[in-house]
């Protein structure tokens, strides 16, 4: 009483505004303004304390009213006295006029009594009527229509957000029964009228106060947890509106319907607020549903920014106003979804440029930080930058962090191929977007990050590395000197990485329209049984053979020569173990001087057959001559190519007698032999078994024939001597430094080598020298000598007897399988661990074998 009177004596009705006609300019004393403001703030302070007593006793009334409702709805004295109960609880929910009758109760003050109900009781109350649901209660009062239809007005009519938070917590709480079927009904209903549309339209109206924050983001948390609830509670029998599948575009609709009347206000002048919306999008993107969402509002939205600005403008406050624990996912859905770099500029504009946070996320962390399989999102962001005056030198300066992040050498070493060929990517479309005037003004400093890049990706044991390397170089240069001379490299277009970089960072043409002769119907004819018309005579003999081979001035003599080789050599000549040292050092040594498509297939052949009728003579020579000096890489990787192809070979029992050697044998080959008549034993016992009759039988045929496995005797000749030299430096040769590409070739042909040697009495020592050998350079940097290593612990699994593991080998089986378990969960690249897991699971197969064995036995 005192407060209201107090604001009756300062505020007349005559004189409500009058301190509004006060001229401040006119108060000279300084005692007169502290007066006014004592007085107006004295005024504000009245009016505070009559607002929060008309509250109060508003809060009182409804409180009452509540209370008498309750007890009513528990137990009714009919069915008139609960419909006009559920009647009166509507007109306070409902957006009725002011002059509906509550008749019930008696308010004092209708209009404030309907805005405490909405903001304190509708909950409250709302959880009432949701567990006052039971069977008989249902049975007794739903037949009347007009108690259901109140009921369900309640909730479907009320616009208020709290009437998912009701429904989604009681759907939660709920078990089977009648008041989970109806509340599931209710949320049906409540999602197909679109009943979510006016609550979030009514948030974009103006800014969140902080005394809301609590149930809005109550009300997010129950719009993003609904799908998981829903299917938790509800399991096999979850409708189908409750999906992810359907739920989430719905959402999305709802979303779109806010940002199309905030588009309407804005054309009226209105203002709006989109910090709702934006919330509730990054809390959707943050819980799974990014894709799904985005596809949904894209899909309108790509539309709407052609041909409206309001659109854009409003577009792009929602996603730069995304709060920044969410920025991240909902910028990199965005960009995977956008079709074509112009759209970005229409969401985006230049907050790049304003917002350090865009930025960071665009020109580092989607860059350099991540990869993705789609190069859409990197045309996407490099577009961007380049589709403005205002952002090209920010697409510079990403150009030249990629440029120097794709040149570190330790960087190339640490990071998967698949995350290094991404940024192949992305530097190869800056150049697509680089104009020529800044190419030219940042053409020095472009080439100092460029050459020692290219050095290092040239140095790399990886043929698809070296393949970047050359491709990007070549691009570069082009694009920084177009008139310039120009690099050029034996690069290999068929390689896969090359294909997909040349594919995917250039537009495709439109195919040309042309026409076809009659020329293209027409069949070739067979060539594949023409005979070489040649002057130069094949050679019979072996020291004829090697003769040929050192005639270095005549290269069609060196050809025939050559493709004779093999031939003779497996011919099983006398003295080929005398002279196979020999052979064997030409062989080595011979060079391609002439235009022959087959001379690396026939020298590596000749090389094979040697090593395989001569293993003794072959391996000791072969394996000495791989560390010593003046051999250049490649004649290294072919004594590890025919050492790996014999041992499989020798390792095979062969399936025919060789022939007898004969002069004419090495010439041409001879005619087809006819058949020889079957042996008149095998012809009588044929007679007799199909006049035979047995009631019992032994096998159906005969088991397999046992073969010497001529590998077990040589086989520590090729394994043995590989090891011996691996930690010494040369000068031209250092397998543990920059030889790495060797070096992961010697790991892999000691693998095969020692799967080649299964079964024999050696492959138990054999695999020891193995695991302690590549134990010590398990933790090599090189991606190719990781693979190496990955196949050689497999192959020793294979190879070796599983209780031997078990037994002698068990401390370095431990130690690999922790060495294993750290590459499958930290390895190099995706090769890495997917070898790693295999390794791990081949493991585990033959140790359950081996346990299940010895269960048996005993």
């Amino acid at each position: 009483m005192l407060a209201m009177k107090l604001s009756k004596w300062w505020l007349p009705s005559s004189n409500a505004h009058a301190y509004d006609s006060i001229d401040l300019t006119s108060v000279s004393c300084c005692k007169h303004m502290r007066l006014f403001t004592s007085c107006f703030a004295f005024n504000r302070k009245c009016s505070l304390i009559l607002t929060f007593s008309i509250m109060s006793d508003s809060r009182t009334e409804v409180r009452r009213f509540c209370k008498q409702i309750e007890n009513i709805v528990t137990n009714p004295k009919g069915q008139h006295e609960l419909q006009q109960a559920l009647r009166d609880v509507n007109c306070l929910t409902l957006d009725l006029d002011l002059t509906a009758e509550v008749k019930l109760f008696q308010f004092s003050d209708i209009a404030t009594a309907k805005c405490v109900f909405r903001q304190t009781f509708y909950c409250p109350f709302g959880c009432f009527l949701m567990n006052i649901l039971s069977f008989d209660w249902i049975r007794l009062y739903f037949k009347y229509e007009e108690i259901k239809q109140n009921f369900d007005n309640y909730f479907l009519k009320a616009n208020n957000s709290g009437t998912f938070i009701i429904l989604s917590k009681c759907l939660a709480d709920s078990r089977a029964g009648v008041k989970q079927n109806k509340c599931v009904k209710l949320l049906e209903e409540f999602l197909q009228r679109r009943c979510l549309d006016p609550v979030i339209v009514q948030y974009c109206k103006a800014s969140i106060q902080s005394e809301e924050q609590f149930i809005v983001d109550k009300f997010i948390g129950a719009l993003v947890s609904f799908p998981d609830q829903a299917a938790n509670v509800l399991q096999t029998q979850n409708s189908d509106l409750f999906l992810p599948q359907q739920y989430i575009p719905l959402i999305g609709q709802t979303i779109l319907a806010s940002l199309e009347h905030a588009c309407d206000r804005i054309r009226k002048g209105q203002d709006v607020s989109l910090q709702f919306v934006g919330q509730l999008c990054a809390k959707l993107s943050l819980s799974g549903f990014a894709e799904l969402l985005w596809r949904t509002l894209m899909s309108r939205m790509m539309l709407e920014v052609q041909r409206d600005f309001i659109w854009s403008r409003v577009c792009e406050r929602l996603i730069t106003g995304i709060p920044d624990r969410g920025l991240d996912i909902v910028l990199r859905t965005v960009l995977r979804i956008i079709p074509w770099y112009g759209f970005v500029d229409k969401f985006l504009g230049d907050c790049i440029l304003t917002k350090h946070r865009v930025e960071y996320l665009m020109c580092t962390k989607m860059l350099l930080l991540q990869y993705t399989d789609k190069s859409l999102v990197v045309h996407n962001i490099l577009g961007y930058l380049a589709s403005s005056h205002t952002r090209q030198p920010l697409l510079i300066k990403t150009m030249k962090g990629l440029l120097r992040v794709w040149g570190d050498g330790s960087a190339l070493r640490h990071t998967s191929g698949e995350q290094h060929l991404y940024i192949t990517k992305a530097l190869l479309i800056c150049c697509n977007h680089l104009a020529e005037r800044d190419a030219q003004t940042h053409k020095d400093e472009l080439l100092q990050l460029l050459l020692p890049g290219v050095q290092c990706h040239l140095g790399m044991s990886d043929h698809d590395t070296r393949c970047l390397g050359m491709l990007v170089a070549k691009t570069i240069t082009q694009m920084i000197d177009p008139k310039g001379p120009r690099l050029d490299y034996e690069l290999d277009e068929n390689n896969e990485s090359v294909k997909s970089l040349l594919t995917e960072t250039t537009t495709p043409a439109d195919p040309a329209i042309t026409g076809c002769t009659h020329d293209d119907d027409l069949e070739p004819y067979d060539m594949s049984n023409d005979v070489k018309v040649t002057k130069v005579k094949r050679p019979k003999y072996l020291r004829d053979c090697m003769e040929g081979l050192i005639c270095a001035d005549d290269t069609e003599r060196v050809d025939t020569c050559l493709e004779a080789a093999e031939g003779l050599i497996r011919a099983l000549p006398d003295g080929l173990t005398e002279v196979c040292e020999k052979f064997a050092k030409i062989l080595l040594h011979l060079s391609e001087k002439s235009s022959n498509l087959h001379f690396t297939k026939h020298r590596f052949s000749a090389m094979v057959a040697l090593t395989v009728n001569a293993p003794v003579q072959s391996s000791k020579y072969l394996t000495y001559q791989f560390y010593e000096r003046n051999y250049n890489l490649r004649q290294r990787m072919d004594i590890l190519e025919v050492l790996a192809a014999s041992a499989q070979e020798l390792s095979h029992p062969s399936q025919s007698v060789p022939k007898p050697y004969s002069k004419d044998s090495a010439l041409t080959p001879g005619p087809t032999q006819a058949p020889t008549p079957e042996d008149w034993h095998s012809v009588v016992q044929k007679r007799i078994e199909s006049k035979t009759r047995r009631f019992v039988k032994g096998p159906s045929r005969p088991g397999p024939a046992p073969k010497i496995n001529k590998f077990a005797g040589v086989a520590g000749q090729f394994f043995y001597p590989l090891m011996k030299h691996y930690d010494r430096r040369e000068n031209t040769f250092d397998l543990i430094g920059e030889d790495s590409l060797i070096l992961g070739r010697l790991i892999y042909t000691l693998g095969v080598i020692m799967y080649c040697a299964v079964n024999t009495m050696e492959a138990k020592r054999m695999g020891a020298t193995l695991l302690e050998y590549v134990l010590v350079l398990r933790f090599h940097t090189d991606r190719i000598v990781c693979h190496a290593i990955l196949f050689a612990v497999s192959m020793v699994i294979l190879s070796v007897p599983a209780h031997v593991l078990l037994s002698d080998l068990q401390g370095e089986v431990m130690e690999m399988k922790s060495w294993l378990e750290d590459v499958a969960e930290k390895g190099i690249d995706k090769e890495s661990r997917k070898l790693a897991v295999q390794c791990l699971m081949l493991m585990e197969n033959v140790i359950r074998k081996e346990f299940q064995g010895s269960m048996e036995n005993t």
